[in-house]
């Protein structure tokens, strides 16, 4: 009697035929193919679930999976707040550009296989406002000495809303600021 012990096997061994020759001075002879079955986890397993993100308004935020299975393909399907994705089946979604609204949104994914489903924790996006920006604006060199004395960096709490922007009721058009008019005609 003769046996042959394969090396480790992998889920790529699967389906393997085997058979032998047995020789002899007389003759040879071969016998029939034997299939090789690899029995692995099926299981799905996701090794690392999505991850909260923060982004700021206009920003995408990127959500990614890894899932392992002796079982292969692997197929995937995003959901925000439970809801299918359309077309988000790849193990990363990238959301659109966001707004404040997308703030608070969960996002999960659904791995399957042809053994089974595992959906992955939640991970939460949050959407921040945009930081505040300060503009310095530059006053009327009326006497043209290349100087600039009266500088002014307007921030939120020194514009008014009220006055800064608005449109004068005379002939032309002034728009105007504190220390500052610029006039069209």
């Amino acid at each position: 009697m003769s046996t042959y012990t394969t090396p480790a096997t992998v889920a790529s061994d699967n389906g393997t035929t085997f058979n032998v020759m047995v020789t002899n001075s007389a003759s040879s002879a071969t016998s029939a193919s034997a299939t090789l079955t690899v029995n692995g986890s099926s299981a799905i397993t996701i090794t690392t679930h999505p991850v909260s993100q923060s982004v700021t308004i206009g920003q995408t935020a990127t959500f990614s999976v890894t899932a392992t299975s002796g079982t292969l393909p692997l197929s995937y399907q995003w959901q925000k707040n439970g809801v299918v994705i359309a077309s988000a089946t790849s193990s990363s979604y990238t959301t659109p550009a966001t707004t404040i609204l997308d703030g608070g949104e969960k996002f999960t994914v659904v791995v399957t296989n042809t053994t089974g489903t595992v959906t992955s924790s939640a991970a939460t996006l949050t959407v921040n406002p945009s930081p505040a920006v300060d503009v310095v604006t530059y006053h009327n060199d009326a006497g043209r000495t290349g100087q600039n004395m009266n500088e002014v960096v307007l921030t939120h709490a020194n514009v008014s809303s009220a006055t800064f922007g608005k449109l004068d009721s005379s002939p032309w058009t002034a728009w105007w600021m504190p220390s500052r008019s610029i006039f069209q005609t």
